[in-house]
């Protein structure tokens, strides 16, 4: 099976083997994560779907990285639900995904003592959005709610705009993997799993590659 695809696709940590030390963290590597982000039950209406998470690292002075990457809606996987009950007001409602902006990012990332230390932000506000088309049955809105993908991404302990680390201690980058073989090694990679309420919950595995995987 393809890497990239099995990281996207089976949010748990990959096992493989080799190890990573100071002495060879490579002067630019990659990560991926594949996320996933659906609306909260206690929400009227909103979004659930999928995005791609990239950051590419830079190192620009001794163990000191650039990062620079984006955030891509996986479009196929959108879904909309209007939990409202049918009433006078709104007798059918419905909702839609009409349209999606993907977010750009930056910021740095530090290596230190088999540790790699993480913060992603956003960059110039570009924030990830989703247009939300409602419909109670007598006439269509289009609503630009706060991007629940967004909302999801930098909360607390997510992904953006938090500092978060990854240990590298005797891991293995996923290229480094080999081939149809599984073995009790650890891999440079950091689960997710976070919860905004009333609004959205979020999920999300993240590796890191020593060449480009896209």
């Amino acid at each position: 099976m393809n890497k990239l695809l099995f990281l996207l696709l089976f949010p748990l940590f990959l096992l493989g083997a080799g190890c990573t030390t100071q002495s060879d963290l490579p002067d630019e590597f990659w990560g991926i994560a594949g996320w996933q982000f659906e609306k909260l039950p206690e929400l009227a209406y909103g979004p659930s779907g999928a995005a791609t998470v990239r950051l590419h690292f830079i190192r620009r002075h001794e163990d000191q990285y650039e990062i620079e990457g984006d955030v891509t809606y996986v479009d196929d996987r959108f879904s909309c639900a209007y939990d409202t009950e049918s009433n006078s007001i709104c007798p059918n409602p419905s909702c839609s995904v009409s349209d999606s902006h993907d977010g750009t990012l930056t910021g740095v990332a530090s290596y230190q003592d088999g540790t790699l230390t993480v913060k992603p932000v956003w960059r110039a506000n570009n924030y990830p959005s989703e247009t939300v088309t409602t419909d109670c049955g007598r006439g269509t809105r289009i609503n630009n709610n706060t991007s629940l993908l967004q909302q999801a991404l930098q909360a607390k302990n997510s992904m953006i705009g938090t500092t978060w680390k990854i240990d590298m201690a005797n891991a293995t980058f996923i290229d480094d993997l080999p081939e149809n073989e599984i073995t009790d090694q650890k891999t440079a990679s950091k689960n997710f799993d976070v919860t905004v309420s009333p609004l959205v919950h979020g999920t999300g595995l993240f590796g890191l590659y020593r060449r480009s995987p896209l």
